[in-house]
């Protein structure tokens, strides 16, 4: 139907997240979360925007489901895979999440490994 067009009209061109008042709040995370799950992967977001902390959410809890790759993570942000690699393996050295491969444990506060890096 309908919906279904509008919906892979908008994997094409991204998501949106600047400048209306629903581009907040927990309704535009699970709306954002929705957006992953049918495959899109283009975010357009800037500090500025005001809402980075729903689009982190969205996307960590999309990543700690399994769902993404080190190369669809890179095509989220716009960088190369290896940029991707690299701050993954950055977050693993603070001990925010332990990546092999093709799988990722992003660890919540509870779970968060002691950091390997000298704290400065």
């Amino acid at each position: 139907g309908g919906g279904t067009a509008l919906l892979r009209a908008a994997i094409m061109l991204g998501y949106g997240c600047c400048c209306r008042p629903e581009a907040t709040g927990p309704i535009f995370e699970r709306s954002l979360h929705t957006y992953l799950h049918a495959g899109g992967r283009l975010i357009d977001t800037a500090a500025g925007y005001h809402n980075h902390g729903e689009v982190g959410r969205s996307v960590r809890q999309f990543v700690s489901e399994g769902k993404a790759t080190r190369q669809e993570i890179s095509r989220m942000v716009g960088c190369s895979r290896e940029m991707a690699g690299r701050v993954l393996r950055t977050l693993q050295d603070q001990g925010l999440v332990w990546a092999r491969g093709k799988t990722m444990i992003i660890y919540d506060e509870e779970h968060r490994k002691p950091s390997i890096v000298a704290e400065s």
